[in-house]
């Protein structure tokens, strides 16, 4: 199942009164076959498309009647405000604050208005996390802009790397005092259909890199997929990091 869901994705260890682990994060995509839930996390997703989520209160009637999954229909955003929000026709799955974004592969998209959460209020509201997830597409700087601003910052984040942004958020991701980092490619994931698999901890200590490293690998990457996307460089990169 996918339900092509962006996703954020926040565990926090501090919240004493949490029983278990908790993780909130934009979206669902990221709980495509319950892998947080199934790891023990409480989970709080943050979804713009409405329909997204009620796919999601239906899959996961249980874990929300158990506390352990809360879903936001909203957007996150640098301020709270009502925005509008496009969803491709063709491709549900496909959904941004950017309407070019919405209709990237040539699809017209639908428009709805959202309000809108920044991370600051979730972490105000849900507690610093140890882990957020990043896939908010057109989204990112404004993001990690909100990650600079907490006053205390997750341990490990992940956000997917595009092309127009990268050097953009690697610097934001700098300043914020990361300074180790690790690409996974979503298509090598082996079960959840491309979900991520592996975060935080869990992650292989042997493939951390520095900034640098990511800049260069990252510019190979990308001269390959441009060349020949199916035959040199298939899949897209999260990029992980670490304080």
């Amino acid at each position: 199942l996918r339900m092509g869901m962006k996703k954020v994705t926040l565990y926090n260890k501090s919240d004493s009164s949490l029983k278990i682990s908790q993780i909130f994060g934009n979206t669902l995509e990221a709980l495509v076959g319950a892998i947080y839930l199934d790891k023990g996390y409480k989970v709080v997703s943050v979804e713009g498309d409405l329909s997204s989520v009620k796919k999601g209160e239906e899959r996961f009637k249980q874990e929300i009647a158990d506390g352990k999954l809360i879903l936001l229909n909203k957007a996150i955003s640098n301020e709270k405000e009502q925005i509008e929000f496009f969803i491709s026709k063709d491709q549900p799955y496909r959904g941004s604050c950017r309407k070019d974004l919405a209709e990237y592969d040539g699809f017209p998209s639908e428009k709805f208005l959202v309000e809108t959460i920044t991370i600051n209020e979730l972490c105000e509201k849900y507690g610093v996390p140890y882990y957020i997830k990043i896939d908010i597409d057109g989204n990112e700087i404004p993001a990690v802009e909100q990650i600079f601003k907490l006053k205390q910052r997750p341990k490990y984040l992940s956000i997917e790397l595009p092309k127009q942004f990268y050097a953009g958020i690697l610097s934001w991701l700098w300043v914020s005092g990361y300074r180790k980092f690790q690409f996974r490619n979503q298509a090598n994931t082996s079960s959840y259909h491309n979900s991520s698999e592996l975060f935080g901890d869990d992650l292989p200590k042997d493939k951390w890199i520095t900034s640098e490293e990511v800049l260069s690998r990252y510019m190979k990457f990308r001269e390959l997929r441009d060349a020949d996307y199916e035959e040199l460089s298939i899949g897209w990169l999260d990029l992980h990091a670490s304080l």
